[in-house]
């Protein structure tokens, strides 16, 4: 088990450097999409693209370990589910790279897809279904990473609505800032490769960061929700 635990840990801190080299997570001050509706937020001292080419810089080889460490969570927690789902759009790359880090256990007939509409504010999720799968059927939910759950609710409403029983949610990062929580509300628990402070925590111990800059991630989360709680 130490032996497992171990090799665990070493292809997390692999694929965090992997992360960081090919800039999917670079730190400085970055508008985010909150941006748009409060310009006067503080800015993010840390921004995650983890999303392919042509908007993002992740190669097939680190979708291939992302899809492998998803997959590790489901031997490690048991989970049990039989259709697999990515949210669009970024989710569906890791979603492919889940089922096929399953070997022999999922076939690709396993994954359904569901379509993203563009708005006037914003983007929603259509409960629009295109793959075979059974009514009754458990789906397992594939994302990038969680900041709040309004997205990830809006996935499981659709799958609900096609009669599908939606449960769990796995993303690569978790950003601890009540995603988790909304989720539950909801009755779908949060599984992630990374939670925020642990990838943190791996680039310090790695020299990638300084404890300052950690630091300065984490404050800026509690900033983040003493602003929202005043607008």
């Amino acid at each position: 088990m130490d032996k497992h635990m171990d090799e665990l840990n070493d292809a997390k801190r692999k694929l965090a450097r992997a992360l960081f080299e090919a800039k999917a997570v670079k730190f400085g001050e970055f508008p985010l999409k909150m941006h748009e509706k409060y310009p006067d937020a503080p800015l993010s001292p840390i921004y995650l693209n983890l999303r392919v080419p042509p908007k993002g810089n992740l190669s097939g080889e680190i979708i291939d370990e992302i899809g492998q460490l998803l997959w590790d969570i489901v031997l490690e927690e048991r989970l049990v589910f039989q259709i697999v789902v990515g949210i669009p759009k970024a989710g569906n790359p890791m979603a492919k790279a889940f089922v096929k880090a399953s070997a022999d256990i999922l076939a690709y007939d396993r994954l359904i897809f569901l379509e993203k509409e563009e708005t006037e504010t914003g983007r929603r999720i259509l409960p629009i279904i295109s793959g075979d799968y059974f009514q009754k059927d458990i789906v397992v939910i594939i994302d990038d990473l969680i900041t709040r759950a309004d997205t990830k609710i809006e996935t499981a409403e659709a799958l609900r609505s096609n009669e599908l029983i939606a449960r769990d949610c796995i993303v690569l990062v978790d950003r601890q800032q009540g995603g988790k929580e909304q989720l539950a509300e909801h009755g779908i628990k949060l599984h992630s490769v990374f939670t925020m402070s642990e990838l943190l925590g791996i680039y310090v111990e790695t020299g990638l960061i300084d404890e300052e800059t950690k630091e300065g991630v984490i404050n800026y989360q509690k900033e983040v929700e003493e602003y929202l709680e005043k607008h």
